[in-house]
């Protein structure tokens, strides 16, 4: 329970870390932040239930990572997010349920799910925007690499 909030905050580097925690309720937020720099992690975080929210952030360097994590219930809300130059991770991680949602945001870099483990969850992808600019403005499919383009549309089920 309880809520953990960095709404608007400012992070020009440094490390916020959430690394082996589990969130099984209570909101964690980061709601209208900007990252300038430094890292977001969630390294083997345990989500079942409750909200991690990136909603309306910002992002021009850096990174934000849930490597190692489990995913079996809660969401990772990313939506009208602007990362430009930053990356998303989810290597190694185990998805069984739960919800990530990239709902009407806009990434210069697609995330990465290299080795993550996938039997289940949703994922959420309407109006978002992958890739560079200039990938978007030739209306290429840069949505995932086309390797993994495939399996994620086997593997997550659309809300």
């Amino acid at each position: 329970g309880g809520r953990v909030g960095f709404d608007g905050a400012t992070f020009p580097n440094g490390t916020v870390s959430y690394h082996n925690a589990t969130f099984s309720g209570g909101p964690v937020s980061f709601a209208g932040a900007l990252l300038s720099g430094g890292h977001v992690s969630f390294g083997s975080a345990t989500f079942s239930a409750g909200t991690v929210s990136f909603e309306d952030a910002r992002s021009a360097t850096g990174a934000i990572t849930f490597s190692g994590s489990t995913f079996s219930g809660g969401l990772v809300r990313f939506a009208r997010a602007k990362f430009r130059g930053s990356s998303i991770g989810f290597a190694n991680a185990a998805f069984t349920g739960g919800t990530l949602s990239f709902e009407n945001s806009v990434f210069d870099h697609t995330p990465l799910f290299g080795n993550a483990k996938i039997s289940g969850g949703t994922v959420d992808l309407r109006l978002v925007q992958w890739g560079s600019p200039a990938c978007r403005r030739r209306r290429l499919d840069c949505c995932w690499p086309r390797p993994m383009n495939q399996r994620m549309r086997r593997k997550f089920r659309a809300p």
